[in-house]
């Protein structure tokens, strides 16, 4: 892509439109083989909740990054994007899994490290400090940390929705202003697919995106946070990902405290 607005515009458009039809076709799955969010402990919902809507989140996101490539194929980083790509189905493989079956907490979180010390290996991790150790460890704190703070908000009606079309965005307009034209054209991909999902996941949310979609786009929050580098100043590229993350940040902190 060469970062005329008209083709941001156009993926945004896409990617928001795939979502707004596959949502409720998801929907209508989820209740057919009775894929449902029970209201229990610090759920907020009364009633059960259909899931499933990170399945329309996925093919809508891929659809559009996939189609975006081809249109407009990129000039350098395409295997990694297609390894991120892949991780983060990986995820939400692992994350729909959980809906389904409950897996130990130990299981998803051991994957989610996994897959952060793969972008270090990939040199898609956190060049903060300089320490390949110290940095390996931001890396992977920074990727578990977002990926699971955007599960915890999954709970109430619009808000890990929300949080990721205000973060997505964020990055998409960082990252424009920046020159990182691939970045931004994820970014405002995934802005799209969280934009579309907000229709139907508004109060009273008719779908829940599930622990499958929540992993999907924390990861992608993550990794698209970590690709906002700015070459005068590392301190810079870890700052204002962490700014535009601060809401989910906090709120998990809240959260965790709350729950000890």
């Amino acid at each position: 892509m060469t970062g005329e607005w008209w083709e941001y515009l156009v993926v945004f458009s896409v990617s928001t439109s795939i979502c707004l039809v596959l949502t409720p076709v998801a929907m209508a799955v989820a209740v057919r083989t009775g894929v449902f969010d029970q209201p229990h402990g610090h759920k907020s919902h009364g009633s059960p909740v259909p899931y499933l809507g990170g399945v329309a989140i996925i093919v809508a996101f891929a659809a559009s990054v996939i189609g975006a490539a081809i249109i407009y194929p990129p000039e350098s980083g395409v295997g990694e994007l297609w390894v991120v790509l892949l991780l983060a189905v990986g995820l939400a493989v692992v994350g729909l899994a959980d809906d389904l079956r409950n897996l130990s907490p130990v299981v998803r979180i051991a994957l989610e490290v996994l897959c952060a010390v793969q972008l270090w290996r990939m040199d898609a991790g956190i060049t903060l400090t300089g320490d390949q150790t110290v940095d390996l460890a931001l890396t992977v704190l920074w990727v578990v940390g977002i990926t699971n703070a955007f599960n915890l908000l999954d709970n109430m009606d619009g808000l890990a929705a929300g949080q990721a079309a205000v973060c997505a965005m964020t990055i998409f307009a960082v990252a424009a202003a920046n020159g990182q034209f691939l970045v931004a054209a994820l970014a405002i991909a995934l802005a799209g697919c969280a934009v579309g999902f907000l229709r139907h996941n508004f109060y009273p949310a008719r779908i829940y995106m599930g622990d499958g979609g929540a992993l999907f786009i924390g990861f992608l929050i993550a990794y698209l946070g970590i690709k906002l580098r700015f070459r005068d100043s590392a301190f810079e590229s870890f700052l204002v990902p962490a700014l535009i993350c601060s809401l989910p940040i906090m709120d998990t902190t809240l959260v965790t405290i709350s729950r000890l």
